[in-house]
């Protein structure tokens, strides 16, 4: 059954598509982002590299591959990949998993997380910038919005 949507304004229909473009622009943006905080924590760090080494991070006993590709949604090959680049550069290192002598268990190294800690720092001084001039109330409706939307962006099939 096709879902039928009641037909819109012209004026609608055009700021839809202004926030279309929007959210193309703020992806974007995001991605260099996430790539600036990448090379903050190490400059050889990639950002899908990042991505797995945050995750990482929230394990304080460590987690297996096989965990992190179920979380990811990444195939085993590219996170071995992955691992491995994160131990070359200091940033993880692995150990036999206790419950399991064949699989390994990859934790952050201290370097890691202090790399993160101040990258994060970095950020939320980058975001006080952005929203410079913003007062309380702009920033909760903004918030709000955003919320709102990323949780109906769930639930619809953006990509029909």
């Amino acid at each position: 059954m096709t879902e039928t949507v009641a037909p819109e304004s012209a004026s609608r229909t055009a700021l839809e598509q202004e926030v279309g473009q929007q959210i193309a622009a703020l992806h974007n943006a995001a991605k260099h982002a996430i790539t600036r905080m990448s090379h903050r924590v190490h400059p050889e760090l990639q950002p899908v590299g990042f991505g797995l080494l945050r995750v990482v991070l929230g394990q304080d006993a460590g987690t297996r591959a096989a965990d992190l590709c179920a979380q990811l949604g990444i195939d085993k090959g590219a996170i071995s990949r992955q691992v491995t680049q994160l131990k070359e550069l200091g940033l993880v290192e692995t150990a036999p998993d206790p419950a399991d002598g064949r699989a390994s268990l990859i934790t952050a190294t201290p370097a890691a997380r202090a790399a993160v800690d101040a990258a994060r720092a970095d950020i939320r001084l980058d975001y006080a910038r952005v929203f410079e001039g913003w007062d309380e109330r702009e920033l909760a409706d903004f918030a709000r919005l955003l919320e709102r939307f990323v949780e109906a962006s769930l639930s619809v099939d953006l990509a029909r």
